[in-house]
């Protein structure tokens, strides 16, 4: 009978491409991490592979896995679109369950990744899972858990923070109140990243008080420059959102806009019908 290390050398010697999905759970078993991280990186092997592999990896010290389960994560985060639902949250749920606070370190380091892929395409891994991932995530308080937060928080880019409002999946991260964490930037990142925030806020009526929040900074204090950029740019969806009769997000906008633009009103804009909020 073949021990461990030879039935993986025997494994290899062939490639894992002669992993099959008919192969029965005890030949994964024998796997070592190594052969066990090739197939789940390899998103061709597909779900049944993947899944028989995420069980031979769920038995293993979770000293000896915890460094190639973020290799996974971070693979799938790349291409999410070809991996599985249940398998995805498979992964997730192995880092999830694993108390130690490098684990800890592990989902925070795979959380920006998904908050910048929650920015430029928030489809790619479904809500449900980023919701999981989240409240996982936070739940992690242990006085381990809370040092390596203490660490890693202030390395958040603004971008990490602005996804971590506007993700509509993100209800669980404003546990971490990542507008407090926006106000403490220095300028000018935080007018942009206020603002940007402010903008995304504006189609969703279920972060009124992140909203709330938001505006009570920028009506505080705000740089000018980047500020009229935003205002700009909402009063160009606000103009939009009328010529489609989007009556909601016209009244929202409008009331942001003359809350937060003291610009005086031109004569020209007047002719024009433009910025009515203005004086």
């Amino acid at each position: 009978v073949l021990g461990r290390a030879a039935w993986a050398t025997q494994i290899e010697s062939i490639g894992v491409n002669a992993m099959a999905d008919d192969d029965p759970q005890s030949n994964y078993d024998k796997l070592d991490v190594l052969t066990l991280t090739t197939l789940l990186i390899n998103p061709e092997k597909g779900p049944h592979v993947h899944q028989r592999a995420l069980s031979a990896m769920s038995h293993l010290n979770p000293e000896q896995r915890r460094t190639r389960m973020i290799t996974v994560m971070r693979n799938i985060a790349r291409m999410p679109e070809r991996y599985d639902e249940e398998v995805v949250m498979s992964v997730a749920e192995i880092l999830a369950t694993d108390p130690d606070p490098e684990a800890t370190q592990a989902m925070i380091e795979v959380l920006l990744d998904i908050l910048m892929m929650a920015m430029t395409n928030r489809d790619a891994l479904s809500a449900g899972f980023r919701t999981y991932f989240y409240e996982a995530l936070v739940t992690r308080t242990r006085d381990g858990d809370l040092e390596i937060w203490a660490e890693l928080l202030p390395q958040f880019t603004p971008r990490h923070l602005v996804a971590m409002v506007v993700d509509p999946a993100a209800g669980p991260l404003q546990a971490l109140d990542p507008v407090t964490l926006m106000d403490r930037l220095a300028e000018p990142e935080r007018t942009r990243a206020l603002a940007s925030t402010l903008m995304g806020l504006l189609s969703m009526p279920d972060r009124e008080e992140q909203f709330n929040s938001v505006m009570e900074c920028l009506q505080r204090s705000a740089e000018p420059g980047p500020l009229e950029q935003s205002l700009d740019a909402i009063a160009k969806r606000w103009e939009n959102a009328g010529k489609a009769g989007n009556s909601k997000f016209t009244e929202a906008a409008e009331k942001v806009l003359a809350t937060l633009d003291t610009r005086p009103r031109t004569g020209r804009e007047k002719l024009m019908g433009k910025r009515p909020w203005a004086l």
